[in-house]
C-alpha cells in the first residue's frame, strides 16, 4: 500500500498496488463514503480557500480519513475485494525490503513482521544500530519465505 502525506495536513489517503486474480498490475485509490459531518467539515475548509461551499455531501466518495485507523479498515476491504488471492497488504512501499506494517494476511506472519517492524523502529533503524538492524532484515527474510507454508 502506498500512503501519501502532505506538509500541513490534515488527512490520511492510501493506495493499494499489485497484480489482481488475472496477473495485471493494479492501483486501487482507498476511499469511503462521507458521512454529514465530514462533509460539512471539508465543505468549511473550502470555504475559507475560497472555493464552492457545497461540494462535498454525505454518501460522496472520498479518499480523505481522518484518522489512519479508518484508512486501514477501508483498506483492508479494498483489498480483500481486488486481490482476493493474494497473501498479505503490507504498507509503505513494495520496494522496501525492511520489515513493515502488515494490516492483513496469516496472522503469524502479520504478528512476527509487525513485531520485527516495532524492533526496528525501537534502535533508530540501521543508523541507531547497523549490527542489529541486518540481524532484523535477516529474520524477516527467513519470515517470508515462510508465508506459502503458512
Amino acid at each position: 500500500m502506498c500512503w501519501a502525506a502532505s506538509l500541513n495536513g490534515e488527512h490520511y489517503t492510501g493506495k493499494i498496488v499489485g497484480d489482481d486474480i488475472n496477473g495485471k498490475y493494479q492501483r486501487y485509490e482507498v476511499q469511503h463514503a462521507l458521512s454529514a459531518k465530514e462533509a460539512l467539515s471539508l465543505n468549511k475548509k473550502d470555504e475559507g480557500r475560497g472555493m464552492f461551499g457545497n461540494m462535498y455531501k454525505p454518501g460522496d466518495m472520498s479518499d480523505k480519513f481522518w484518522t489512519e485507523q479508518q484508512l486501514y479498515r477501508a483498506a483492508i476491504r479494498v483489498y480483500r475485494q481486488y486481490f482476493p488471492d493474494a497473501i498479505a497488504l503490507i504498507t509503505g512501499s513494495f520496494c522496501i525490503a525492511d520489515p513493515q506494517y502488515v494490516l492483513d494476511g496469516p496472522l503469524v506472519f502479520k504478528k512476527k513482521t509487525n513485531k520485527l517492524r516495532d524492533e526496528l523502529l525501537a534502535i533508530g533503524g540501521y543508523e541507531g544500530n547497523d549490527d542489529r538492524a541486518n540481524e532484523i532484515f535477516n529474520e524477516y527474510r527467513k519470515l517470508l519465505k515462510t508465508l506459502d507454508r503458512l
